[in-house]
């Protein structure tokens, strides 16, 4: 498969720089990955939010670095797709040199070869989007049906309970409490609007301590803007899934998140023992939960290790995958530093400097310079011999900047271009004083 086929430059420069991202997203996956590592060491010595603070705040970092990277390297390639090596000197006639040619044939013969499997790697990673934005879209659009199916509101007693817990927690916005057939665990939906979804039947089966914690529970993710930064999460999740630091970072924050929410609870509860049976009697009502809804059973960490946090029994050292992950981040970290430390020697010697040198007839050249611009002197295009300015790349020839016909341009590739479907960027710049 040849980009050239696609006939758009604009393509070429974004299918490069989508698969060097990729690439570079990869390593740098490793230092986030460390990160979040360092961040559980040291977990014992932290609250629940500063540590979702942290790794939320290095998986924003990471996602713009990520965009910055994209930026830069479309840009190099843009440089190295579009650059116009002159060679301008004064009283002579200085066609490129072997050298300049050599690089540039060599430099887009490697770039065409990385963009054969660029293209590949570009398509297969846009496809999975596309099925992951699919499977989001149809999640949002079962929440909305939640919000709007099968629901009633809640008693008026359970309305005053939670607006006077929204005033404890500290949440201003008006929000909305009702009872739905379709939730299986209790969760909040929305962030303009939130609401608010109790299963039918489980408030009047809890004990109104239970109840009231889970409530403060919701609460607290709306407090907190859980929603609004779930849904963020999950958009990069699904441009980044290929990188397993980023979906390991995301889900320890999901975990952090829940946990967080679950202090908020039961400092507003202030009994452990009834948020906890809440927490159990959640569970066993849960089946199947949207991924982008605050439930309160959550989808970070496992219920059995959200209790122990809780009573304080839960070990803070890390387990066998954790430890396992930490040191292959740290190996890999120390393999790149290595790599990027080691010069490698100079693929070419540098161009010729002097007028004598870069005169030299060059053996096989690829294009013949002297003849093409004497045929377009003859032709009177060339209307100063002393100066001028030849271009010819594969779509268009330029004579001092000038767009010359598609006719001509062809008759100069088939005379005095060799391979001339091959890549070609060749200029010629002649200043006589």
């Amino acid at each position: 498969m040849e980009l050239s086929s696609l006939n758009t430059t604009f393509v070429d420069l974004l299918i490069r720089a989508i698969g060097n991202t990729i690439i570079h997203s990869l390593w740098q996956g490793v230092i986030i990955a460390l990160f979040g590592g360092i961040i559980l060491l040291l977990r014992s010595y932290t609250t629940a939010r500063i540590r979702y603070t942290l790794l939320s705040g290095a998986l924003i970092l990471f996602t713009a670095i990520t965009l910055l990277t994209f930026i830069h390297q479309f840009n190099v390639a843009d440089n190295i797709l579009g650059s116009t090596p002159k060679t301008t000197h004064t009283g002579n006639v200085i066609e490129e040199t072997d050298y300049m040619q050599y690089a540039t044939s060599s430099g887009f013969s490697a770039i065409n070869n990385l963009t054969d499997y660029y293209i590949f790697l570009v398509l297969i990673w846009f496809f999975v989007i596309c099925i992951k934005a699919v499977r989001m879209a149809t999640g949002m659009h079962t929440i909305y049906k939640l919000k709007k199916t099968n629901i009633v509101p809640a008693d008026a007693y359970w309305l005053q309970t939670m607006t006077a817990l929204c005033k404890r927690i500290g949440v201003t916005r008006t929000i909305s409490l009702v009872e739905s057939g379709l939730a299986q665990v209790p969760m909040v939906i929305g962030h303009l609007k939130p609401v608010i979804l109790m299963p039918i039947g489980l408030i009047n089966r809890l004990p109104v301590q239970q109840v009231e914690a889970i409530i403060a529970h919701e609460l607290a993710h709306i407090y907190r803007k859980d929603f609004l930064m779930n849904l963020l999460q999950s958009f990069t999740e699904i441009v980044l899934f290929y990188n397993p630091a980023v979906l390991w970072i995301s889900s320890l924050i999901r975990e952090e998140r829940e946990n967080c929410c679950d202090d908020i609870a039961v400092t507003i509860t202030g009994n452990k023992l009834e948020y906890i049976q809440a927490l159990v009697a959640c569970e066993e009502y849960q089946e199947l939960t949207p991924t982008w809804s605050m439930a309160l059973t959550g989808d970070g960490g496992s219920l059995l290790n959200r209790v122990k946090r809780i009573i304080g029994t839960k070990k803070s050292s890390l387990n066998l995958i954790e430890r396992l992950i930490i040191t292959v981040c740290f190996v890999c970290t120390l393999l790149i530093t290595a790599a990027f430390t080691i010069t490698p020697p100079s693929r070419y010697t540098e161009a010729p400097t002097s007028i004598n040198d870069q005169s030299k007839p060059i053996k096989g050249e690829r294009v013949k310079g002297k003849e093409m611009v004497a045929d377009l002197m003859n032709r009177k295009l060339i209307p100063n011999k002393n100066k001028f300015t030849i271009r010819i790349t594969n779509k268009a020839l330029y004579i001092n900047d000038e767009k010359q016909s598609a006719k001509l341009h062809q008759y100069i590739l088939n005379k005095y271009v060799q391979n001339p479907s091959d890549r070609l960027n060749y200029t010629q710049s002649v200043s006589i004083n």
